[in-house]
């Protein structure tokens, strides 16, 4: 089956309901949902960038996420007490797959550990370790084309 997978299309949304930074993965989630994909992804590699702790709390103002429910995630991702919630369907799990690369790619880099969150959340959706490579490439270009942008803005 993974040889005939195709991309499906939550995944292939760019659509950005918040200017300047990519929450499209986030349809299909409540706002406390995507906040836990965040967190147990930013806490994979048991560090918390500033970068990555900057996309979540920038996520929850805009989101309307009290404070201290952010606080409360960050304990529990610095105590390492998180888990990545379970995905109710498809569509959950693809935009897990998304937020897992994204915040994956908040501090420029993919690590092992990441990379290992990524391919636990690709496994259920029968993604091959290419596709997987694909879509964070992907990201990396959007991450790049929209730093590109904004630089440009304010030239």
């Amino acid at each position: 089956p993974a040889a005939g997978w195709k991309c499906p299309e939550v995944l292939r949304s760019q659509a950005s309901p918040v200017a300047g930074i990519n929450y499209g993965w986030t349809a299909t989630l409540s706002p406390e949902a995507a906040m836990r994909v965040m967190t147990a992804a930013m806490a994979a590699d048991g560090t918390i960038a500033l970068e990555e702790r900057s996309y979540l709390e920038t996520f929850a103002k805009r989101r309307g996420v009290p404070e201290e429910t952010t606080a409360a995630l960050l304990a529990a991702a610095q105590a390492g007490r998180i888990e990545m919630p379970t995905p109710s369907s498809t569509d959950e799990a693809c935009a897990f797959l998304r937020g897992v690369i994204a915040m994956s790619l908040a501090d420029g880099r993919v690590d092992p550990v990441e990379q290992e969150a990524i391919a636990a959340c690709a496994k259920s959706l029968s993604l091959t370790p290419r596709g997987v490579d694909d879509l964070i490439k992907e990201e990396r270009r959007r991450l790049y084309a929209r730093a590109k942008e904004a630089i440009k803005e304010r030239g």
